[in-house]
């Protein structure tokens, strides 16, 4: 995996005269690299909510509707193994619930993928599969810490 100068850089070159550069494209590249390596069924579960400030926390936040559209994105998949790679400010405990239920119903061994955030609800479902395999990036919040930011932003030091 090259380093993000070099994602960028193949980034630029997707975008032909004029065009803008083929995001979905390279994401596709390397998430298929990703399942030759690993030999392994792949999902990104990810939200742009670092990139867009205004958007609706709906749009950007776990929901009920979330769990249909695993069921489709995961309706091919061979299973039993799963890598689920997750970016997310979280969202109803409830949908993250069903994720989970749904996600444990259809694979057998699964690993949580934290490439950067996730937090609130989305701590929820790298929890419950953690147990299993779980790789994560530094900046993933500790429930107790997740539930304290909701509700108390500035919480006392110690």
């Amino acid at each position: 995996m090259p380093l993000w100068s070099g994602i960028l850089a193949e980034l630029s070159q997707s975008a032909v005269q004029g065009s803008p550069p083929d995001f979905d494209g390279v994401r596709r590249r390397y998430l298929a690299d990703l399942y030759r390596h690993t030999d392994r069924d792949v999902v990104l579960y990810a939200s742009g909510w670092l990139q867009r400030d205004d958007a609706p926390p709906a749009r950007t936040s776990i929901t009920d509707e979330d769990i249909h559209a695993l069921m489709e994105v995961t309706s091919g998949l061979r299973g039993p193994n799963l890598d689920l790679i997750l970016h997310s400010p979280g969202g109803s405990p409830e949908a993250a619930a069903g994720i989970v239920a749904y996600l444990r119903s259809r694979f057998s061994r699964i690993r949580v993928i934290v490439p950067q955030l996730a937090m609130s609800a989305a701590v929820k479902i790298v929890e419950n599969h953690a147990g299993r395999a779980f790789i994560k990036h530094h900046l993933v919040a500790p429930p107790a810490q997740a539930v304290q930011i909701a509700l108390d932003p500035n919480p006392p030091a110690g």
